[in-house]
């Protein structure tokens, strides 16, 4: 019966050399996301069939101009320099919260010397006073 039905199909997947995938479920991503998968064309010839690579971005920016995935290669530049303005944004608000503490502390510190300075100048004007009394 059905398992004679299914061996059947076993050998003919076999026999192109490529076994069927199995389609893929997948639950809606949680975020926004990218899903790429490859399309397999049942009896298609296999060179001609694109397969999924994972590639890292210093991978994809590692690319000669002669090449054919000019859009690959423009996006993979885009997103490398959205990458490194994020970075340089990150860093720069930090720099300057960094030179904003540092900054407030710095009036901290040159307030308090200035109001131990006039309460030094008052004690010694009072010291004068008293003197020139007596």
């Amino acid at each position: 019966g059905k398992e004679g039905g299914k061996d059947a199909k076993d050998k003919d997947a076999k026999a192109d050399g490529h076994p069927k995938p199995e389609p893929l479920t997948l639950d809606p991503p949680k975020h926004p996301s990218l899903i790429c998968m490859p399309r397999h064309d049942a009896g298609g010839d296999p060179k001609t069939q694109k397969r999924l690579q994972l590639v890292s971005l210093d991978g994809l920016l590692d690319y000669q101009m002669d090449d054919d995935d000019f859009e690959v290669s423009l996006m993979s530049e885009v997103f490398s320099e959205m990458l490194t303005q994020r970075s340089a944004m990150k860093i720069l608000a930090h720099l300057r919260g960094c030179l904003a503490k540092h900054q407030e502390k710095e009036i901290k510190e040159h307030a308090r010397k200035v109001a131990e300075d006039e309460a030094k100048a008052k004690e010694k004007e009072k010291e004068k006073e008293k003197e020139k009394e007596k």
